[in-house]
């Protein structure tokens, strides 16, 4: 049975999904919340080398951490897991935070240079949700980013911080505030 983050998190996903899927030829961008099936089907990309990292594993380890509200993504597009973004939202810090994202090396070329958007959107829409129920999240970071993708994100708009979080670095990135918008 899904817990009342899962559930918020599927009903924002799949608006934000209706949304983008008008950006694709292929009508069938699908965003959800993972359940076991879909960690599965991620873990067989990885037993296959199409992902480079084990997302069940990653899934897990959130679990392990104890977050007290995870935000897990997976992206579906043309009926196949393309990739992943696990992460949480962080009370101290009032963001919410990607720890892990990942998408398949086969992806769909409809996808090239897509997955940062597709996360960034759908964890700015959460964020808004979040805030709509009295949860202050204004800020969105990519918690120790690898060191290629640093100046994608600094070209997207991001701010590295070097101690963002107990040792960490983050690409920080600031929501646009409701009464802005």
């Amino acid at each position: 049975m899904k817990n009342m983050y899962e559930q918020f998190q599927d009903a924002v996903f799949k608006k934000v999904a209706e949304h983008l899927k008008l950006r694709f030829p292929h009508r069938s961008l699908e965003l959800v919340h993972p359940n076991d099936l879909i960690i599965e089907d991620l873990i067989f990309l990885k037993q296959h080398n199409k992902m480079m990292w084990d997302a069940g594993l990653k899934s897990r380890v959130m679990i392990d951490m104890q977050e007290k509200h995870p935000i897990k993504l997976v992206v579906y597009y043309r009926g196949e897991p393309v990739g992943y973004a696990f992460g949480c939202y962080n009370d101290e810090l009032s963001s919410a935070e990607v720890h892990w994202m990942e998408k398949r090396n086969d992806a769909h070329e409809d996808l090239d240079h897509q997955m940062l958007g597709i996360v960034l959107d759908a964890f700015s829409t959460y964020a808004l949700f979040l805030d709509a129920q009295g949860i202050k999240c204004d800020t969105i970071a990519m918690v120790s980013p690898v060191e290629g993708a640093k100046a994608h994100y600094l070209e997207g708009g991001f701010t590295f911080v070097a101690n963002y979080n107990r040792g960490a670095s983050a690409m920080v990135i600031q929501r646009v505030s409701k009464s802005s918008e």
